[in-house]
């Protein structure tokens, strides 16, 4: 029997500022693209999000490259370290940036949905999001739909034969390909992975990757220091 595919997504890369998708259940998810600017920088920051309009409470948190998720009530002004936030709130519009790591949404039947960074220090992180989507929001695994955003792909992610074989003992043989005689990380199949184990009902997948794509950003391509960054923020729209 074959694998099961994730369902693709496509982002619009033509837009002058920022993609916008659903996720699910309501759940909008918006990627910033490099035209927009370094999403690292708050006042460049704050110009999208007053642009897009979004309302209520903006929650993000100070990323660590951990597999730390948090409530949104227990983040005040961004002084929490932690790579993913959740919440049931309506008004709450949540915030991470990623360059080349792997902005991953999740929108709940319920109403709770979560927004992680996952890199490769926190793979695994999206587990986390599933346990407190879970503990805290009583929200099933086989309720959530799972949207794994733009991040650096197989095709560019070649890393040490240390990483490698790291990956490979705790992911699998398929986290790892080999081109070239180089190791490579494939982060978004350890995700798939991980995502359809955990039980989640849907997992979709923007395909792009973002060394390869000149319109996001890409520590790697612009040279290899977190200089800048994307902004992905999800948001459960209210009925009009």
């Amino acid at each position: 029997m074959s694998e099961q595919q994730p369902d693709p997504l496509t982002l619009q890369l033509d837009a002058a500022s920022h993609g916008v998708f659903l996720v699910g259940d309501g759940v909008e998810g918006i990627l910033s693209l490099r035209a927009a600017g370094d999403m690292r920088q708050p006042t460049t920051r704050a110009q999208l999000i007053e642009r897009l309009g979004l309302p209520g409470r903006v929650v993000s948190t100070r990323q660590i490259h951990s597999r730390v998720v948090v409530a949104a009530d227990q983040v005040r002004g961004g002084e929490v370290e932690a790579d993913g936030v959740a919440t049931d709130a309506p008004g709450d519009v949540l915030l991470v940036t990623v360059a080349d790591c792997l902005p991953i949404y999740f929108a709940a039947a319920n109403g709770a949905m979560a927004l992680v960074h996952s890199g490769w220090r926190g793979t695994g992180i999206a587990l986390e999001a599933l346990e407190l989507l879970h503990s805290r929001y009583d929200a099933e695994a086989a309720s959530i739909t799972a949207v794994i955003g733009p991040g650096i792909g197989a095709c560019c992610y070649h890393v040490d034969e240390e990483r490698a074989e790291l990956f490979r003992t705790r992911f699998g043989a398929k986290s790892v390909r080999r081109e070239a005689g180089r190791a490579h990380l494939d982060l978004r199949q350890v995700n798939e992975q991980l995502l359809r184990a955990a039980g989640v009902a849907a997992v979709r997948s923007i395909e792009l990757c973002t060394s390869c794509t000149p319109q996001l950003w890409s520590s790697r391509r612009d040279g290899g220091g977190p200089a800048c960054a994307l902004m992905a923020a999800a948001i459960r729209r209210l009925p009009q």
